[in-house]
């Protein structure tokens, strides 16, 4: 349990870096930088919420007696449930949660932006790049260009797929039907994306 809750700290220090370089950075327009920020922010996200949601279901493994094949299934679970939460979340942030597109009034480089910057959504990185606040108009142009480039459908994409491997891996790890039963209801909750 040590070595698993060590392992996790350091992954989410390393999260925090990357997440912190990703705050100050600005876009440049060549292609390359577009895909290093889709490429960062995956590897932010797998080291941060993948990372917590590994080691709970590591934990949970260990605690309930699981071999060590079964420990890693279920963090691997873990791992690929978290990124798919990430995904719903980013997407909650902008088109339907408490604080609709509260995630572009601060120009956090989310998944969703990430990903349309990366598609060549360059209104998006002149608008995020302004040192200038955003108006309301300002953060509905960002979102109707974020769904515009295609980024919207990816990322739902993206979740609907590592929801699908955490599954799988949840199969694979054969807890008992019990556990299975919770732990499907519970990913499928929380992953429930905006339509």
């Amino acid at each position: 349990m040590l070595r698993i809750l060590g392992d996790t700290v350091q992954e989410l220090l390393h999260g925090q870096h990357a997440s912190l370089a990703l705050r100050d950075n600005r876009s440049d327009s060549a292609g390359e930088e577009r895909t290093d920020l889709l490429r960062d922010c995956l590897a932010m996200v797998e080291q941060r919420t993948g990372a917590l949601f590994g080691c709970a279901c590591a934990l949970g493994a260990v605690a309930g007696g699981g071999d060590p094949a079964q420990v890693e299934r279920l963090r691997v679970f873990g791992v690929r449930l978290g990124l798919a939460v990430q995904f719903t979340e980013d997407l909650l942030e902008i088109w339907g949660g408490g604080g609709v597109g509260a995630d572009l009034r601060r120009r956090r480089r989310s998944l969703p932006v990430a990903a349309a910057v990366a598609a060549g959504a360059d209104e998006l990185t002149a608008l995020f790049d302004s040192r200038a606040q955003l108006s309301e108009a300002d953060v509905e142009r960002a979102a109707k260009t974020i769904e515009q480039s295609g980024a919207l459908d990816w990322c739902r994409r993206q979740a609907d797929e590592l929801l699908s491997q955490a599954l799988l891996t949840l199969d694979l790890a054969s807890p008992s039907p019990t556990a299975i039963a919770e732990l499907v209801a519970l990913a499928r909750r929380a992953t429930a994306t905006p339509r």
